[in-house]
């Protein structure tokens, strides 16, 4: 019996990484610890993400007078996530085409890998930013858990779309004009 679309289990391991590597970014998306800080002497920790600042777990909403490079790392950030979201559905819509009895085109998989990697681009735009204004080499403050999820995550749904294109391309349901 073979797999659903006429697919490797490969394609769906690279299906499933890019579905990690997405939740990975959204999580870091969504919590509040881009740039973090620990103070000894007040007996704090300070953290500020893309949405919310945030001092010993008593988190405070970002309000509108906000600055242009915050501004421009929520927008590549949910960029990303997007991207990331377009990809899984142009793999699945890969894999249930063919099982509906319809023909799936081969630039599907092709589309979905681009936005895999543009969805990198963005979050490597969306970071350098980040690490540009919000970050100081001082000791003081560092990286913190939602900037490295967003890295990672990025990064793992780039590849998982490289291999799942990748693997797409030797399926026989690909070769579909």
């Amino acid at each position: 019996m073979g797999l659903p679309g006429g697919q490797t289990i490969l394609y769906f391991v690279a299906l499933i990484t890019v579905a990690i590597g997405e939740v990975l970014l959204i999580i870091g998306l969504a919590t509040p610890e881009w740039t973090a800080a620990d103070s000894k002497l007040l007996d704090v920790h300070l953290s500020k993400g893309l949405w919310q600042l945030c001092a010993s777990g008593t988190c405070r909403s970002i309000g509108p007078n906000k600055a242009a490079s915050l501004e421009v790392c929520q927008a590549f950030t949910l960029l990303a996530m997007v991207e990331g979201l377009f990809c899984i559905g142009l793999f699945v819509l890969h894999v249930v085409l063919p099982i509906m009895g319809k023909q799936s085109h081969r630039l599907l998989p092709r589309v979905a890998m681009a936005t895999s990697v543009i969805a990198l681009a963005c979050d490597v735009v969306s970071l350098s930013v980040w690490g540009a204004k919000h970050y100081t080499a001082d000791g003081i403050n560092y990286l913190g858990y939602s900037f490295i999820l967003t890295l990672v995550g990025s990064i793992v749904v780039a590849i998982g779309g490289v291999v799942g294109w990748l693997c797409a391309r030797r399926s026989p349901s690909s070769s579909v004009a």
